[in-house]
């Protein structure tokens, strides 16, 4: 993984989401305890069929309250993609669309946990931020909690299981 001694690894978790037709699509997802609501990109979402009222939304920060963009609101089922939680669905009410995601660049590789002792035997999927297509935030609460964790020495990402699987969070230093 190329990173910065001050890279930070964001959660990002292998999702499945059901179809309206009841097709289960395996994608990725941003776990983010410090937002309001899940948002979905609007082309992932047309791309499964999932369909909902237009509306306007208006994504605050911290700087800044953001312009009114167009979304939908939709809703549909995740769950796991495959492991020990198999069995765990969560039915999200509102999610709404948009454009795209503006996620950070990370890359996460079997190779990169080599590096970290406390992560080997751990069954963390590699991914790319360029694989997310969902944010899910603490409006649904069940799908962001820890369920355990693994810590490393100071500098070392933390391994943290979720109600999706095994994800990692945190900075990582690199010499």
């Amino acid at each position: 993984m190329n990173c910065t001694p001050s890279a930070v690894l964001l959660q990002i978790v292998p999702i499945a989401v059901a179809t309206p037709s009841g097709v289960k699509v395996n994608t990725f997802a941003r776990l983010d305890s410090g937002s309001q609501t899940w948002l979905i990109l609007e082309k992932f979402a047309d791309a499964i069929g999932l369909v909902g009222n237009d509306s306007t939304l208006q994504l605050g920060t911290i700087n800044s309250s953001g312009e009114p963009i167009r979304s939908r609101k939709v809703s549909f089922h995740v769950g796991t993609v495959e492991g020990p939680e198999t069995g765990v669905q969560i039915t999200v009410e509102e999610t709404w669309t948009i454009p795209q995601l503006n996620l950070p660049p990370q890359r996460v590789t079997h190779a990169m946990m080599q590096d970290f002792p406390h992560l080997i035997d751990l069954d963390i999927p590699e991914v790319d931020s360029e694989d997310v297509t969902i944010l899910l935030e603490a409006n649904v609460l069940e799908a962001i909690l820890q369920h355990d964790v693994r810590r490393g020495s100071p500098g070392q990402p933390v391994a943290i299981l979720t109600a999706f699987g095994w994800t990692l969070a945190g900075s990582v230093n690199q010499s």
